[in-house]
């Protein structure tokens, strides 16, 4: 499994390299959020801020990083993937690491105070009005499937999990059922969203801006 994160980290450090050349379009902003969950589970129960940078080669790769850094305990996680457009199909690898603290170097995924880590493979794709996503994590065989629509101007998701997402790690689970609405305050987008997680039976309501 080393060998893999050390691949994907080699072949990131290449995209990011040959962007700074063929870059074609960049994004980059900030989500802040009163808690931070993540598919049906609270990930951090503080408010955080979650900037992003991303960078396009043509019409079909992106390479970039997503962040969360808390607010109020110095929680911090770095998300650097790769993603590609294979047809109807977009295909991404994202090495989520999650630190209980801030003493952490750039891609230093082996130390630290790492609480999780771990080098998924997702696809995503459109079918019609649906959106469909199926995650994998390859260090401990977690698999997490996941449908969305918009219905009357809300955004709604139903997902499943398995392993990691479900504490009685027997089979595949119910795990995240959300609503999300987006509107603007002032210039500001905003939005709201109520997950509830039926593995836990948990609910939660999470409140965002995006700068």
């Amino acid at each position: 499994m080393k060998n893999l994160k050390n691949t994907f980290i080699g072949l990131f450090t290449l995209v990011v390299a040959f962007t700074t050349q063929n870059v074609v379009a960049q994004d980059f902003g900030a989500d802040v959020v009163s808690s931070y969950v993540w598919r049906g589970w609270e990930a951090d129960g503080t408010a955080s801020i979650q900037p992003y940078v991303a960078h396009s080669i043509g019409e079909n790769i992106e390479v970039g990083v997503w962040s969360s850094y808390s607010l109020v305990n110095g929680g911090v996680e770095l998300d650097p993937y790769v993603s590609a457009n294979i047809g109807p199909v977009s295909v991404t690898a994202t090495n989520y690491t999650y630190f209980a603290g801030s003493d952490f170097g750039p891609f230093d995924f082996e130390s630290g105070d790492a609480a999780l880590t771990g080098l998924e493979i997702s696809g995503s794709t459109q079918l019609g009005p649906v959106s469909l996503l199926a995650g994998y994590f390859l260090d401990g065989e977690d698999m997490y499937v996941e449908a969305g629509f918009n219905l009357a101007g809300l955004d709604l998701a139903v997902g499943m999990g398995d392993n990691g997402y479900n504490s009685e790690e027997d089979g595949m689970a119910l795990v995240n059922v959300s609503i999300a609405y987006e509107k603007s305050i002032g210039s500001l987008p905003a939005f709201g969203q109520l997950v509830y997680n039926p593995e836990q039976d948990a609910m939660f309501v999470v409140f965002g801006i995006s700068l």
